[in-house]
């Protein structure tokens, strides 16, 4: 969730900008989990974090343990 401060932090300074460079990252997750389970597991991780839940029990649920 450290990107969700960063960017909310970042946002006060400047508006974000769009970058021409590709990022490559991996797709194993939204292939195995298909897009809309991943897209809600994302929001559901997103809202609790807004709520105050602990980082240790969001991680919990992301990876499963």
């Amino acid at each position: 969730m450290e990107d969700i401060v960063l960017s909310r932090r970042l946002k006060r300074l400047r508006p974000p900008l769009c970058l021409r460079d590709a990022v490559i990252t991996s797709s194993r997750r939204w292939e195995k989990r298909g897009i809309l389970r991943t897209v809600l597991q994302m929001w559901w991780l997103r809202t609790l974090f807004y709520f105050g839940i602990s980082p240790t029990h969001i991680a919990r649920q992301y990876y499963g343990s």
